[in-house]
């Protein structure tokens, strides 16, 4: 009950934790937004990028992951229509995945 009624402050108690552990870590040297940017880059160039973000997008779902970050990830990586349909599509294989797992089951 307490933690239902106190949950956004929960959250942002969460989010400022991460924050700094980030900033206080070796990981802020390399999370700048030239490795950023050069990493989108590199995962661009690279032919089999669709299907790897197929199959993470499938997995995420089978695996219940909230598929909020991949989905807004798709625009930057593969542009809005190219990351609209790999995202409809990988949604859609992961759900039905998941269905005729929970069938079989």
């Amino acid at each position: 009950m307490w933690l239902k009624k106190h949950s956004g402050w929960v959250k942002l108690t969460v989010f400022l934790l991460l924050v700094l552990i980030v900033a206080v870590s070796p990981l802020r040297l390399y999370l700048t937004i030239d490795n950023l940017t050069a990493l989108i880059n590199e995962f661009r160039e690279n032919p089999y990028a669709p299907l790897i973000y197929l199959s993470v997008y499938i997995v995420g779902v089978v695996l219940a992951v909230p598929g909020t970050a991949l989905t807004i990830l798709a625009a930057p990586l593969f542009g809005f229509w190219t990351g609209l349909l790999l995202v409809v599509i990988g949604s859609n294989l992961g759900c039905q995945i998941t269905f005729f797992t929970s069938r079989f089951l």
